[in-house]
């Protein structure tokens, strides 16, 4: 089992070559990889409570997925692989004179569609509410401005007035 430091003599041919290309500088050569793998191996101690600051969703201010949620969707998410592939390693082993028992893989479209459907209204409903948020914002902004629009022409309209009167 070898040790996580550097050799001995590694250091000494380490430290020739290094004042054979740089002989003005002196170099010397340190092992450091004692301090990174301490590093490495401690736990990090502040990952709870930084959950606990950015665990709502900045977006919609509701709680976003816990971690360990987030793992174990990740573990159980399915990937459907393109069944072309499959057919054509099957023709190709036909072909050499191997008969294979055919597997039907058969392939529920229309849960597939359900499921990317509702997908698809969940991302249109957010959306909305999205746009919603914007247009109020925007509608507060023009009515904004109309005021000062107002009241910019008022001030000319008394700034007429008293360069007439004078």
């Amino acid at each position: 089992m070898a040790k996580q430091n550097f050799k001995g003599d590694f250091l000494v041919k380490l430290e020739s070559m290094l004042n054979e290309k740089f002989a003005s500088y002196a170099l010397k050569a340190y092992p450091h990889i004692d301090s990174k793998t301490k590093i490495v191996r401690n736990a990090f101690s502040y990952f709870d409570e930084l959950d606990k600051v950015f665990d709502p969703d900045r977006a919609i201010g509701v709680a976003s997925k816990k971690f360990e949620e987030a793992v174990t969707d990740l573990q159980n998410e399915t990937i459907e692989l393109d069944k072309d592939e499959e057919d054509d390693e099957d023709e190709e082993e036909e072909g050499k004179g191997k008969k294979k028992a055919s597997h039907c893989a058969i392939v529920d479209l229309t849960s597939s569609f359900n499921h990317v459907f509702s997908n698809l209204i969940t991302f249109i409903n957010d959306m909305n509410s999205h746009l919603s948020t914007i247009t109020s914002a925007l509608r507060i902004t023009q009515q904004h401005e109309q005021e000062l629009m107002n009241c910019e022409m008022k001030l000319d309209d008394l700034k007429k007035g008293l360069f007439m009167k004078r």
